[in-house]
């Protein structure tokens, strides 16, 4: 009998996406690489969470024009009612002094069933409005979730 493994990856497809401003940004995705069991909301830009598992993690994100930039930080985020909750830091980077950077991570951790999470960035600035790209090459920008471990416990 086989059983089709949960994985998904994604990329922005070419098109960069503007970053402005010192609020939580979601990053978005153009293309779906692959989807073995719909665990993508391609409309909210969410990774659902088909069977309690630990899964692993790749992300990469290049960022580029910075304007009054002075840190960056790559967070996940549960959906939940009310209000979303910041889930944990990914990756920060401060003291921008270069055209571009990477803000990258990889992590296993166990996640739900039914529970939804999205990448989001934050930039920081001292005295004005900040803003950056994040590029939008498949060759600096990807990211994905895949199946790792079944979490059953038998007691």
């Amino acid at each position: 009998m086989s059983t089709t493994i949960p994985t998904c990856a994604v990329d922005l497809d070419g098109t960069d996406q503007s970053v402005s401003g010192t609020n939580w940004v979601k990053i978005s995705w153009n293309r779906v690489l692959w989807d073995s069991v719909a665990m993508l909301d391609s409309d909210n830009h969410y990774f659902l969470i088909p069977k309690d598992a630990v899964y692993i993690s790749d992300i990469a994100i290049k960022l580029n024009s910075f304007v009054n930039v002075t840190s960056a930080e790559l967070a996940i985020f549960k959906v939940q009612e009310g209000a979303d909750d910041y889930w944990f830091q990914i990756d920060y980077k401060e003291r921008l002094t270069q055209n571009s950077l990477m803000l990258k991570g990889s992590m296993s951790f166990d996640f739900h069933e039914g529970e939804q999470y999205y990448l989001a960035l934050k930039l920081t600035t001292v005295l004005l409005t900040p803003s950056c790209q994040i590029e939008g090459d498949d060759d600096y920008t990807a990211f994905g979730f895949n199946h790792y471990v079944d979490l059953s416990f038998q007691g």
